[in-house]
């Protein structure tokens, strides 16, 4: 007798996690705050009265860039696929972004269902343009991170070596797309599949949300939204090491330009992928890199990371003003109302697998 699987179970593993993982994140900023607040420390906070308003004010801005550059990414990767108009993406930017904070990934959910909704994006061909972006990033940030750490500081050579590598990377990503890309590329995986004899691997490759998924390729073989996409990100992460350079400048840090980068990019890594929202991890994180890297300026690792603590909460505190402004000029934009309304019944047109595909009709044999 076959066994009837319990599909509460998987969700309530799911919820754990969620839990846990926004409580290791209360715990984690608490202890930065412990840190922050040590005896030895507090004249780090009289440092942050004394400071210019321009610097705060340059770190709000530099919040807000980073939110409307991060919705360029979105939206310029789906370009290929699906033309959506740049303000809204932005603007969908800004609300998921603040919601972000909020545990359970609710900032992820809203995304789609605003997309899907709204927008009239299938589910599956969402995952697949969220894929593609996280492909780009991943390339983009590995070039940056191993050219830092190879060559040891910024400067041109460093320069030169990441542009480098970023067009090769570039160009691999959309050679190797290209190949599964459209009509030509679905019927070369189903040659693929059919080598293995396998009859069972066959039968997905017909269905909707295969060919949803499959628009993915057609986004990472185009060239201008893959070259596009890393160029956003390589300002992007420029941007975000500014503001931890700022900050440090702020207490009294010092931060070598190769220092911001990695402790930037690792900050807003663990922002990406923590399972329970943005609420502490990433400042031990970047507290505890901090601290390893200006061991090397002579300063024992624990502390540099205290000293860096109080850094890292400043640059947190600042983008939550920025992204609680953001998420609601994002809000206004897209209309509440208009958001709280149930989906419209599809036109029979719109139920065409190509039109689910990305605007693209399957080949013969996939029809």
């Amino acid at each position: 007798m076959t066994e009837v699987k319990d599909p509460n179970k998987g969700r309530g593993w799911r919820i754990a996690i969620q839990v846990i993982g926004f409580l290791a994140g209360l715990a984690a900023l608490g202890w930065c705050l412990k840190t922050a607040f040590k005896p030895e420390n507090r004249a780090q906070f009289a440092k942050l009265g004394e400071a210019p308003a321009s610097l705060l004010v340059a770190m709000l801005g530099l919040s807000l860039a980073t939110l409307v550059l991060n919705g360029l990414a979105f939206w310029i990767s789906i370009c290929p696929v699906r033309r959506l108009k740049v303000m809204d993406v932005i603007a969908t930017n800004g609300v998921c972004s603040f919601l972000g904070y909020v545990p359970f990934k609710a900032g992820a959910i809203v995304r789609f269902i605003i997309h899907n909704r709204r927008d009239k994006v299938p589910v599956a061909t969402i995952g697949a343009w969220f894929t593609a972006l996280a492909v780009v990033m991943a390339a983009t940030f590995t070039v940056m991170c191993v050219s830092a750490i190879k060559w040891g500081r910024l400067d041109a050579a460093w320069a030169a070596m990441t542009l480098g590598g970023t067009i090769a990377a570039g160009v691999l990503i959309v050679g190797l797309a290209t190949r599964f890309r459209g009509e030509k590329g679905l019927q070369r995986i189903e040659r693929l599949v059919g080598f293995t004899r396998i009859a069972a691997l066959k039968k997905p490759l017909r269905w909707n949300v295969w060919l949803q998924l499959h628009s993915g390729f057609d986004m990472l073989a185009s060239p201008v939204a893959v070259g596009g996409g890393m160029t956003i990100r390589l300002i992007d992460s420029a941007v975000q090491a500014m503001r931890f350079v700022i900050a440090a400048r702020i207490f009294g840090v010092e931060l070598t330009a190769q220092q911001a980068l990695l402790v930037s990019l690792l900050y807003f890594v663990v922002g990406v992928a923590s399972p329970s929202g943005l609420v502490g991890l990433r400042d031990g994180a970047a507290a505890v890199l901090a601290g390893k890297l200006l061991e090397r300026a002579g300063l024992s690792s624990e502390q540099g990371r205290d000293m860096f603590t109080a850094v890292a909460l400043l640059v947190s505190a600042t983008e939550a003003a920025a992204y609680l402004f953001g998420g609601a000029v994002g809000l206004a934009w897209l209309r509440p109302d208009r958001l709280l309304k149930l989906r419209d019944k599809r036109e029979s047109s719109q139920g065409a697998v190509g039109d689910r595909a990305g605007g693209r009709e399957p080949p013969d044999g996939l029809k």
